[in-house]
């Protein structure tokens, strides 16, 4: 563990507006998230594991196995009409988490964690047939240790617990969270699991 970065609560305020949720980030995590992104090479990383999930999609669509140890797109993440935001950098080593909480008090809200369906890192080779399946909440699905989905009354805020120590979860390293109040249309960004600091 890095002694001079302590461990860090990335805190997400949820809110409903206009029949929506939204969850607003810290501004100042997002200048350090993206500077991550930047001086570590993460966003460089992501763009590579994009482009060899979208070619395995293709290659699956024509009939042709997707090879183990890589990466493929199983399908599009939910849209939501939200500023954009910088992607979570969660790291082992510090024992980095989310806080999600909002200061309106009339809400029950629910967080759930699933891996990103965009980049679903595959264990083994994977024929063009073979379903890809997504847990919502476990398994692999969840890499905090932590059971979700977490639930919030009025408000309270809920915390994601550290990473599993588990390779599993930082081979797959992308994960999004969705946030749903009921209805309204739920809030879905992305978060990444690093081990180490």
């Amino acid at each position: 563990m890095n002694p001079r970065r302590p461990k860090r609560v990335i805190r997400i305020e949820v809110s409903v507006q206009k029949g929506e949720v939204v969850c607003v980030q810290d501004n100042a995590f997002d200048v350090v998230l993206l500077a991550e992104d930047e001086q570590r090479g993460f966003g460089k990383e992501r763009a590579h594991r994009n482009k060899q999930a979208k070619d395995n999609a293709e290659k699956r669509r024509n009939g042709i196995a997707a090879n183990g140890g890589e990466y493929l797109y199983v399908r599009a993440q939910g849209g939501h009409a939200h500023e954009p935001h910088a992607t979570i950098h969660l790291f082992s080593g510090p024992a980095d988490e989310i806080e999600w909480f909002s200061n309106d008090h009339t809400i029950d809200f629910s967080v759930h964690i699933q891996r990103n369906p965009e980049l679903i890192l595959l264990s083994a080779p994977t024929a063009a047939s073979t379903p890809v399946p997504l847990n919502r909440d476990s398994g692999i699905d969840n890499p905090f240790q932590e059971p979700f989905p977490l639930t919030s009354t009025r408000g309270a805020a809920v915390n994601s617990g550290r990473l599993r120590d588990d390779p599993a979860v930082f081979e797959q390293q992308y994960y999004k969270y969705s946030v749903e109040v009921e209805g309204n249309v739920p809030f879905d960004p992305d978060v990444e699991g690093h081990f180490g600091d």
